[in-house]
């Protein structure tokens, strides 16, 4: 079993634009909006959760780049 719960992952462009989000742990970013490709680039992530053996919120955020 997962020690997270309540997670929520956001992808965001250059522009603060909303690409991708999900509450499944499961779910990953395709590099596709709408089914149609991103441009190659810098992308910026932030995750939330609850940590499930502290109960503690946790908060984090980070880039990632996208390679066509």
């Amino acid at each position: 079993a997962y020690k997270v719960v309540d997670m929520h992952f956001r992808v965001y462009n250059r522009l603060g634009q909303l690409v991708f989000e999900s509450r499944d742990i499961n779910s990953k970013w395709n590099g596709k909006i709408n089914g149609q490709k991103e441009p190659a680039g810098t992308y910026v992530w932030t995750l939330d959760y609850i940590d499930n053996n502290t109960g503690k919120r946790i908060s984090t955020k980070g880039t990632t780049v996208l390679i066509r």
